[in-house]
């Protein structure tokens, strides 16, 4: 009987030390493994391990936008953004004149559909100023990133919601006037269909971050709405309407001449197809209908190409 019970009690301790009850941690083990490193360094791997494997969760299976997952189409917008998710090529041009000079703006953006839920975007902008007193400055300007996502879709219906939110990243000379701010937007955006008409409406709130301006941290709150008739399959007038106002902030130029008032502006423009429904061009003229403005006219010219 000793013997039994002492054999019973040599096997329970064998399998106590195969089979610990507390599980290790992620921190547990990378202490076990690499001791030397300080509290600090072992966080940066944690953290790199964790992002490691939400891209691998992402990227491991390439998986693209099925074609059976269907868009609701919409016209291309000038400033109001458009809730569509879709691969895609948009150049743009865009040229204001204001108080102070000018600026010219040439974007290319790449737009991914990486799932038919989610769309990726990258712009990388070339800014040209041209102020009234001083020499004209050209470069690259702060690169945007987005992200988009599904949020309702009926195609019996015609209609279609998004959203998501924009980040602005300081890749543009600060000391000379080409960017060099951090800033974040949210944005939701929708859309229906009536036959040939169609509605689009956006709004978004963006926080600055980081700026090379002195002063308060601009936030700004804007609103938009585009209507659009399809008078042809190739040709559709549309009109815009929006409205931007500056909720917190100093305009380096204009001081507070800005903030908490409302800023209104109307943009007539078209849709042109080039190549069926792949290639459209769009162009129209910004203008400002209140005093309070941030330009006196603004030009825009959008080219996109889907593929």
């Amino acid at each position: 009987m000793g013997d039994f019970t002492q054999l019973k009690k040599i096997e329970r301790d064998s399998s106590d030390r195969q089979f610990s009850l507390r599980p290790a941690t992620l921190s547990t083990k990378i202490h076990a493994a690499v001791p030397f490193l300080s509290p600090k360094r072992r966080w940066h791997i944690r953290y790199s391990i964790v992002l490691f494997a939400t891209l691998l969760a992402f990227f491991a299976v390439p998986v693209l936008a099925d074609e059976a997952e269907q868009n609701v189409e919409f016209i291309y917008p000038l400033v109001v953004r458009r809730p569509v998710l879709e691969t895609l090529l948009d150049l743009t041009v865009n040229h204001e004149k204001g108080r102070d000079g000018r600026e010219t703006e040439l974007a290319a953006e790449i737009e991914f559909r990486a799932l038919p839920w989610w769309l990726m975007e990258l712009e990388v902008p070339l800014l040209i100023t041209d102020p009234e007193k001083g020499a004209t400055q050209a470069g690259i300007s702060d690169i945007g990133i987005g992200n988009s996502f599904l949020l309702f879709r009926s195609i019996e219906r015609q209609a279609q919601i998004t959203g998501g939110f924009e980040l602005k990243v300081p890749s543009g000379s600060k000391s000379r006037g080409l960017g060099g701010e951090t800033a974040i937007a949210p944005f939701l955006v929708g859309g229906i269909r009536f036959k040939e008409f169609q509605l689009l409406i956006d709004a978004a709130y963006a926080w600055t971050l980081n700026s090379p301006d002195p002063g308060e941290r601009k936030q700004e709150f804007s609103a938009g709405l585009a209507a659009g008739y399809e008078l042809t399959e190739r040709f559709t007038p549309l009109l815009e309407l929006t409205t931007v106002r500056k909720v917190r902030g100093t305009n380096e130029e204009e001081g507070s001449a800005l903030r908490g008032k409302e800023q209104v502006y109307l943009t007539p423009g078209l849709n042109l197809k080039l190549r069926d429904d792949e290639v459209v061009l769009r162009f129209g003229v910004q203008l400002p209908v209140t005093n309070a403005r941030e330009f006196d006219y603004a030009l825009r010219l959008g080219l996109s190409w889907e593929f």
